[in-house]
């Protein structure tokens, strides 16, 4: 991992420890957080990959899973997945459960996960 990568982390988990609820052990937080980090490549990859050719139906199922992986890790943080699917830009946001259209809002409203 670069400096800068280690910068962006500690950035995301003193982020993300002021806005998810109390009851989660802070222990916890360094693992859910890598997760989402290799989740958040993996999406970011896909992304690219689809932009410049077409997918395969294994890839495809591949990136299901990824989806699934980040609600999953999304949940036990008490938040909710949106995952933004240009490769321009960040692949994977948390954001609050009660959120109605995180697409309108998901840059103010969300919190990047770093790649």
């Amino acid at each position: 991992m670069t400096d800068k990568e280690l910068r962006n982390v500690s950035h995301f988990i003193l982020t993300l420890r002021d806005k998810i609820p109390a009851g989660i052990p802070h222990y916890q937080l360094p693992v859910i957080v890598s997760q989402l980090v290799k989740v958040a490549k993996r999406l970011n990859h896909f992304h690219e990959a689809r932009c410049n050719r077409k997918i395969s139906p294994r890839e495809e199922t591949a990136h299901d899973r990824c989806r699934a992986k980040a609600q999953e890790l999304a949940d036990s943080l008490g938040l909710k997945a949106y995952i933004q699917g240009d490769p321009r830009g960040m692949p994977l946001y948390l954001v609050p459960q009660t959120l109605e259209h995180p697409e309108c809002s998901y840059p103010t409203d969300g919190i990047v996960v770093p790649i």
